[in-house]
């Protein structure tokens, strides 16, 4: 399975399109970042953590060039809480991600006042 296809079984199939935006050379971490809470790299997570100057910075030709796509890849194809701050980006590290959150035992209070 290609990180396109992972992130459609995890998401949907409408997100994954998105992906188009990402640089090809970005999608398999950007994909296990969002899936597994894999921690990103540096670029990546100052994209992540909506630090612009950082992600700059940090950024090669390609990825300079892309900042936008990221930002209407994140606002539109990834889940809320997975992006916006470096406490977000540590959360849905800490999390695992979607995969985490899907795993996670589910904490029920019917019947309980």
């Amino acid at each position: 399975m290609n990180y396109v296809e992972i992130y459609a079984s995890a998401t949907n199939q409408r997100w994954a399109d998105g992906l188009h935006l990402i640089p090809e050379h970005m999608v398999d971490g950007l994909v296990r970042y969002i899936v597994q809470g894999v921690p990103p790299g540096s670029f990546l997570t100052a994209v992540l953590s909506g630090d612009l100057f950082e992600a700059l910075r940090r950024a090669d030709d390609i990825n300079q060039s892309a900042l936008v796509g990221y930002a209407r890849f994140l606002t539109n194809y990834a889940p809320i809480g997975s992006y916006g701050s470096p406490g977000s980006v540590t959360e849905w590290i800490k999390s695992g991600g979607i995969d985490g959150m899907n795993n996670r035992p589910e904490t029920s209070t019917k019947g309980k006042v």
